[in-house]
């Protein structure tokens, strides 16, 4: 599966993916978080992860030397951290780790890739700048679209666009031609926010509350809103992509 996390800086996108074990607000107890034996953890910029703990459960990928038919070549050998500081990178490295015995992948904060980009050629005239960026931007999020055996997690700023009141809530791209041209939405199967429910409290907002949300998920599945638990949510989705009824167990 893969999935669209969108919300502003400090709403609990990245805190998600290893939430509390427990969260009660109708004496529920979820347990879930994201193993991060099973997790690879792929940031734009290096930053400390904002959980407890998160130096021994996510490490820096290391690589060993390795003599394949002659030719010496870096092969995995630990580690589930990575930090991506351009689109080649990105590119070229989830190719790579798609081939990693990782069940999840996370892109953290994929609009710092866009930022990257801007400043490295801000002193670069006419437009064809754009032209490349916006490129780049689509070719990596069509590539993460056509993974099929992991669990491809991106989280983004959200942007505003008012094309005549069409758009509303988007994923941040900082492009006009790719807000202008693609639903870039439409590369995601299951897109969610981080909202405030009516208690005040940041969680997941897993459906649109108007015509202007680009969110969805299952009909039925989910409250309108659910825990900031990662884990949770996508276990619920697993099940549902198996025809599980989980009334009648």
């Amino acid at each position: 599966m893969n999935i669209l996390v969108l919300g502003h800086s400090g709403t609990g996108k990245t805190s998600s993916i290893n939430a509390p074990s427990s969260y009660d607000p109708e004496a529920k107890d979820y347990g879930y978080r994201l193993d991060p034996k099973e997790t690879l953890m792929l940031v734009t910029h290096k930053k400390d992860l904002p959980f407890r703990g998160f130096k021994k459960m996510y490490t820096p990928l290391k690589f060993k030397d390795e003599i394949v038919k002659g030719k010496t070549r870096k092969q995995y050998d630990s580690g589930n951290y990575l930090v991506l500081k351009d689109f080649n990178t990105a590119l070229k490295m989830i190719n790579y780790c798609v081939k990693l015995p990782f069940k999840n992948i996370v892109i953290d904060d994929f609009q710092y890739l866009i930022t990257s980009f801007i400043f490295e050629h801000a002193e670069e005239k006419g437009y064809d700048k754009y032209t490349t960026l916006a490129k780049q931007i689509v070719d990596l999020l069509v590539f993460l679209s056509s993974i099929d055996d992991k669990n491809i997690i991106v989280m983004s700023h959200t942007g505003y666009v008012n094309e005549a009141e069409t758009r509303g809530k988007i994923m941040k791209t900082k492009s006009g031609m790719v807000d202008r041209t693609v639903e870039v939405e439409g590369f995601f199967q299951y897109i969610l926010s981080t909202s405030k429910n009516e208690n005040g409290d940041f969680c997941f907002q897993t459906r649109g509350i108007d015509e202007l949300d680009r969110l969805r998920t299952p009909v039925g599945l989910f409250e309108l809103y659910e825990p900031l638990n990662l884990a949770y949510i996508m276990d619920k989705l697993e099940k549902f992509g198996l025809d599980i009824n989980e009334e009648s167990e």
